[in-house]
């Protein structure tokens, strides 16, 4: 794929994209490397940032247009990642996951504590956001509100707190998103008596009897919770 300039990080060829779309799982692990190999390139500074190196005075156009128009790839990439992730947990994907979400929470952090991108953002937000119409004051209002939301008009020692807290909220969500499928795995209801479980069929028995000695028969019968809406 040819070298895209979107705006916020160059991304070069190595991006295992076929007709824009990720191919999943097996390039899961792919774009970990990926993404691990090019991190010096997934940080903010005045060559990575043209939005921040302009010189001209800041504008919608220049300044907000051009955010909102830039890591176009990048988001596309995520979207998928993340969806793939969270329907499909395996222990690669998992793997994958852990080594792209600091990355990517560094990249966000790094975004929304740039003072002199947010001087821009602000200069525009108060001299034309009065003039503005529709859709672009709409859009000007989420980009400020979002910044400063996120930490950008706190004091300096504030703000290296607030990316201490997303780092570690970043990190809970994925051990949380880790944890909760295997603990869905794990649930069993426990039957001593076959009596208990009157009603079932006898290939769903003969199913739970199966289900206990393949997890270490601490009862007879075990009923695993698969899909809480379909259980008999």
């Amino acid at each position: 794929m040819e070298k895209q300039d979107i705006g916020i990080i160059d991304f070069a060829d190595g991006l295992p994209l076929q007709s824009g779309i990720l191919k999943v799982p097996e390039d899961l692990d792919v774009l970990a490397g990926w993404l691990s190999k090019r991190e010096h390139r997934i940080r903010i500074d005045e060559q990575d940032f043209p939005i921040v190196n302009n010189k001209e005075k800041p504008t919608f156009k220049n300044t907000i247009l051009a955010y909102e128009k830039s890591g176009l790839l990048l988001d596309r990439v995520k979207n998928i990642f993340f969806c793939v992730t969270e329907a499909n947990k395996t222990p690669e994907i998992e793997a994958a996951e852990k080594e792209v979400t600091p990355l990517l929470t560094n990249f966000e952090n790094e975004i929304s504590f740039n003072q002199k991108f947010f001087e821009r953002v602000k200069y525009v937000y108060d001299h034309e956001r009065n003039s503005l119409k529709g859709e672009d004051k709409v859009l000007l209002e989420e980009i400020y509100k979002n910044f400063v939301r996120s930490g950008a008009l706190l004091p300096k020692d504030k703000m290296a707190r607030m990316k201490e807290i997303n780092t570690k909220l970043a990190q809970l969500q994925q051990d949380f998103g880790n944890m909760l499928p295997k603990a869905s795995v794990a649930s069993t209801v426990w039957v001593n008596d076959v009596k208990e479980l009157a009603g079932l069929s006898e290939g769903a028995i003969a199913q739970c009897k199966k289900d206990a000695e393949s997890r270490g028969g601490k009862a007879p019968y075990c009923i695993v919770i698969t899909n809480t809406t379909q259980q008999p």
